[in-house]
């Protein structure tokens, strides 16, 4: 299991969100905390190609809604949520957050490398905010609701990882396994 902090820009965004909004961000942050840099898609794009930095970025879609999370793995392993939105109906999102985000990250760097603390490690200065905390202010029935996605999709992980290392479309693995392509995710 990984640490994962995040800035304040991203908490200032997390604070706008209803509870059925967090709950659902959660859920993939949490797939992150448990899968790490092997957190791959449908949750996490893993190369931001337009992005100076190794930026990634966590998807959610929830009520028509596509959320992006954009994020980064400092140089010792600690991911950082470094800002989020919903890019519906925006199709400059990236090009108006990805500078953003990779200053962000950028700021971060250089203050953890004048605190010592990119090669020690000591904690994150930017920020030693842990997800943790947001995800433990959230009401117990919250927590519980995302802890049962968060073991639901992991136990569906292993299929996806399988169907994607063959390079194999979701028809296509239905069909291998004969069973009715809507039951495969």
């Amino acid at each position: 299991m990984i640490k994962v902090n995040y800035s304040e820009i991203f908490e200032r965004w997390w604070n706008t969100l209803d509870e059925e909004e967090q709950k659902k961000i959660a859920v993939v942050v949490r797939l992150l905390e448990e899968k790490g840099k092997s957190l791959s898609l449908p949750y996490s794009r893993n190369k931001i190609y337009e992005a100076k930095n190794e930026l990634r970025e966590l998807r959610v879609q929830y009520r028509g809604q596509p959320y992006r999370i954009l994020y980064a793995f400092e140089p010792l392993g600690t991911a950082i949520l470094l800002l989020g939105g919903s890019k519906k109906g925006d199709d400059r999102w990236y090009k108006k957050h990805i500078p953003k985000a990779d200053k962000i990250y950028e700021e971060h760097l250089e203050n953890m490398k004048q605190q010592g603390k990119l090669f020690l490690h000591l904690g994150n200065a930017m920020t030693n905010k842990s997800f943790r905390d947001l995800y433990n202010a959230m009401s117990p029935q919250a927590r519980e609701e995302v802890e049962t996605e968060v073991q639901q999709a992991l136990a569906e992980m292993p299929i996806q990882e399988f169907r994607q290392a063959r390079k194999l479309s979701q028809e296509q693995f239905a069909n291998l396994l004969q069973i009715n392509p809507a039951s495969v995710r």
